[in-house]
């Protein structure tokens, strides 16, 4: 079984050798990352790109690298739209400090438990995230949760292959000081104003500069 497993991984273009020949999990790790940029290069893997770098605990725990991503792309138009507006209102991308000062990220909707349905839905569409409910509250409450390595694979490259961005201020800065973050493979919390200031992080996406251009924009309906 050793020897037929063995020479099905050999038999995969590209890097079906680099992981046979690796050494452990942290070697598998790095060929299967370098293979990846490798199929990215030649334009095989060009769907949904990864945001930065995953590592390889988060690996782990999650689900693994996702070499394609193209299912995800059937999940409508209308529902990222949708979505976006909700975090806008409702929600937050939340950036802190672990104890050992490393830098966690998620994002989070908080709504009223009544309307826990909404976020059911939301889970049966993405199948990410996780939800938790707040029923002991004064106001009972619940929530939302897609972790940082989701949100570098899957839902933030869906918002740049739409083109769908956050509108209110808040979250617009949240998520550019995200995105600088995992471009730029910042791991230390307190390295992440080091080299740049708040008001000098790139913004990935341009408001509109008129009402009516508002209006025009393609998601706005939803």
């Amino acid at each position: 079984m050793a020897t037929v497993i063995t020479n099905l991984l050999s038999a995969i273009p590209v890097f079906g050798q680099d992981i046979v020949e690796s050494d452990n999990a942290t070697n598998l790790y790095s060929c299967l990352i370098h293979s990846l940029d490798t199929l990215d290069t030649l334009g095989l893997n060009s769907v949904l790109p990864t945001i930065g770098t995953v590592s390889y605990q988060s690996l782990k725990k999650g689900r693994g690298i996702r070499p394609d991503k193209e299912e995800y792309l059937s999940i409508p138009y209308p529902f990222i739209a949708f979505l976006v507006g909700l975090v806008d209102g409702d929600g937050y991308i939340q950036i802190t400090k672990t104890t050992k000062g490393f830098i966690a990220i998620k994002l989070a909707i908080e709504i009223s438990l009544e309307d826990i349905s909404t976020l059911e839905y939301i889970y049966s569409v993405l199948k990410l995230g996780k939800i938790t409910k707040y029923p002991d509250r004064k106001n009972p409450t619940c929530k939302y949760v897609i972790n940082k390595t989701d949100l570098q694979e899957i839902f933030f490259p869906l918002l740049l292959h739409y083109n769908i961005f956050f509108l209110s201020e808040n979250r617009r800065a949240q998520f550019d000081l995200v995105m600088y973050i995992f471009k730029n493979d910042i791991k230390i919390y307190n390295n992440i104003f080091q080299k740049i200031s708040v008001r000098d992080i790139p913004t990935i996406f341009n408001l509109p500069n008129k009402a009516i251009d508002y209006l025009n924009l393609a998601f706005f309906n939803n």
